[in-house]
């Protein structure tokens, strides 16, 4: 990582940069915990002439979830959907299992061995189709110790 160049904390929704002034934009594990999705890619869109997003794919997220996204992500029919998550978890049941630390490591060695299966990896060029299901629970955007995350754009 350079450390020579400013870093900006920004809104994904509202970028400070000129329209199509970056050749290409990457944004990795961020739309999920992003209130207005839509927006942010209707943005990176706006200021860059292509790029790459990549996002937990629906279906394995729900088995290993992180308890603080907020949209369940899938790929359907040329469309980015985002799907408002209601809870933390998916299944408490399945969250309990996870809890067995023998079945979590067995649940991520399948992971890693099938990583490209558990994320949705999307190259664009000039716009992105997205549907946005229902609203965010805000509340699962913060740790259950009382602080809260944050995500800086660079």
């Amino acid at each position: 990582m350079r450390i020579d160049r400013p870093v900006f904390a920004v809104s994904a929704g509202a970028l400070p940069s000129r329209t199509k002034s970056f050749d290409y934009v990457i944004c990795s594990h961020t739309l999920e915990h992003v209130p207005d999705p839509a927006a942010a890619v209707a943005e990176m869109c706006r200021v860059g002439k292509r790029g790459y997003i990549e996002v937990p794919e629906m279906a394995m997220a729900k088995i290993k979830d992180f308890p603080t996204h907020l949209w369940w992500c899938a790929y359907e029919d040329g469309v980015l959907v985002f799907r408002a998550k209601t809870a933390r978890a998916f299944d408490p049941d399945i969250e309990r299992l996870l809890g067995d630390e023998i079945i979590r490591k067995g649940i991520e060695k399948l992971e890693r061995r099938n990583f490209e299966k558990c994320i949705i990896a999307l190259r664009w060029e000039n716009s992105i189709e997205v549907l946005v299901d229902g609203d965010p629970n805000m509340l699962l955007a913060s740790w259950d110790s009382g602080g809260s995350t944050s995500a800086s754009f660079t």
